[in-house]
């Protein structure tokens, strides 16, 4: 008996020990498992990795074939062996990229490790990279002493615009030839593009660089725009005593109005003749009393009596001073007898003769708009990835209808709101907001006495606005 057991008990082990050696295959075909990053630069190359799977998560190792990963009207194709299939995928174009997966013509459910459940797609997004080229958007011309406004619009070596800066290290040197130099951090742009202003004082043409710690991103020359005189503004006391120092104020304004205010620089000495019969001493201001295109000088003359002074530029012929200087005497008598007589300044500060003399004169100027005189011309470039300004039309006075050609949907339009100056003394302000993709409206709110026109200068892509008074 005791032989038999253990004879039962040696089949049973050896029955248990065959069992163990099971071997479980992985199932049919139920998924494919996707490894990625989802996110590169433009110009990167990152790996895909595609795994088959059955229902129970398993890993099909004996499925060889091939599959399709189609994205964006392009289709590749992936030999998977041993159930596992490698895409090397780089694109240059910033922007979303979904991918679907087909095998034998049929959409196949994915899984990645970025989400739970099954998935019919998933999606890389391929950021622009840092800049590699950098436009500079400005009128060719500078005018010493006035601001200087420019818009730096930024590129990656692919072309994409840099509008997405989140993770991008990189430091900008804006600099010229001349005195201006300021550094940017790429975070500095959005929407692609960043505004500076400066203050050029320099009397000949200057080039404007964009620079990185490795090259120059960009250049544009700007040409020195020499300012003719026009006139000279000259303005002195009421009354003075012979003998006596006083002060005079002289201002010279180029032929458009504006303040030559690097005179200094380029100016002729100025003469001051009068239609007295004393001595005039200094008679002679220099352009090194000149700032910012203002000199203030004391003077004395010799003889009691009624006087105009008339400021001449050195081997120039008689410039013309403002008229209400020139006849200051003989107007301010009748604005005083006008100022006494007029009920409605009592207990009011009184306006300064100077202001009122100023206005007299201006009123005289203003007729039709055909006898209006130029003061200002303004110049709005449009970057050509905006979109093309294809035609201007006014509405009403001093508004109008921009409208532009294939623009770019993947730029955020922001309004621009800013001062209107002339002869640096603000008339108003300029407002260009979007009516819709196609529509932008241009708006001026200017004092009364002013009125505008608009071309377009389409091979320039430059609304060019010029304001009369």
């Amino acid at each position: 008996m005791k032989k038999y057991l253990n004879i039962m008990l040696i089949i049973l082990l050896f029955s248990l020990k065959s069992f163990a050696k099971i071997d479980v295959e992985a199932g049919d075909l139920a998924y494919f498992y996707v490894s990625y990053k989802q996110s590169i630069k433009a110009g990167e190359t990152q790996t895909i990795k595609i795994v088959a799977k059955d229902a129970f998560d398993n890993d099909i190792e004996d499925f060889k074939s091939t599959v399709e990963l189609k994205y964006n009207d392009k289709v590749v194709k992936v030999q998977l062996n041993k159930g596992v299939g490698i895409l090397n995928f780089s694109e240059t174009k910033a922007g979303n990229y979904i991918f679907q997966l087909f095998y034998n013509g049929k959409s196949y459910m994915l899984k990645d490790s970025y989400t739970k459940g099954l998935l019919k797609e998933f999606k890389v997004y391929v950021q622009n990279n840092i800049a590699d080229k950098v436009e500079i958007a400005t009128s060719p011309e500078f005018i010493p002493g006035y601001t200087k406004r420019l818009k730096l619009i930024a590129k990656d070596a692919y072309g994409n615009l840099v509008l997405d800066t989140s993770g991008l290290e990189q430091t900008i040197y804006v600099e010229t030839n001349g005195l201006f130099k300021t550094t940017l951090d790429i975070k500095d742009f959005k929407n692609a593009s960043k505004e500076l202003e400066f203050i050029p004082l320099e009397t000949h043409d200057i080039v404007i660089y964009v620079r990185d710690k490795n090259k120059t991103l960009g250049e544009m020359k700007l040409k020195f725009k020499k300012q003719d005189i026009g006139e000279i503004k000259l303005t002195y006391p009421e009354k003075v005593k012979a003998g006596q120092e006083f002060e005079i104020i002289l201002t010279v304004y180029d032929t458009d109005g504006l303040i030559i205010k690097v005179y200094d620089k380029i100016g002729k000495p100025i003469r001051l003749t009068h239609t007295g019969k004393g001595i005039l001493y200094p008679d002679t201001i220099q352009p090194s009393d000149f700032v910012n295109g203002e000199a203030k000088v004391k003077v004395v003359y010799t003889k009691s009596e009624e006087i105009k002074i008339i400021p001449v530029v050195e081997g120039e012929k008689t410039v013309p001073a403002r008229k209400e200087e020139i006849k200051k005497e003989k107007i301010e008598t009748s604005v005083e007898k006008a100022l006494k007589e007029d009920k409605q300044v009592k207990g009011e500060e009184k306006e300064t003769i100077e202001k009122i003399i100023s206005e007299t004169s201006k009123s005289k100027e203003e007729n039709t708009i055909k006898n209006k005189k130029l003061v200002k011309v303004l110049n709005l470039i449009f970057p050509s990835d905006f979109g093309k300004v294809s035609e201007i039309k006014q509405t009403s006075p001093n508004i109008y209808t921009v409208k532009l050609e294939n623009p770019n949907k993947n730029l955020e339009f922001m309004p621009i709101n800013r001062e209107v100056l002339v002869s640096n003394k603000k008339i108003g302000t300029l407002h260009l907001t979007q009516e819709d993709e196609n529509t932008l409206n241009l708006k001026f709110n200017l004092d009364k006495n002013y009125t505008t026109t608009a071309t377009i200068n389409k091979e320039n892509n430059v609304i060019k606005v010029e304001i009369y008074r």
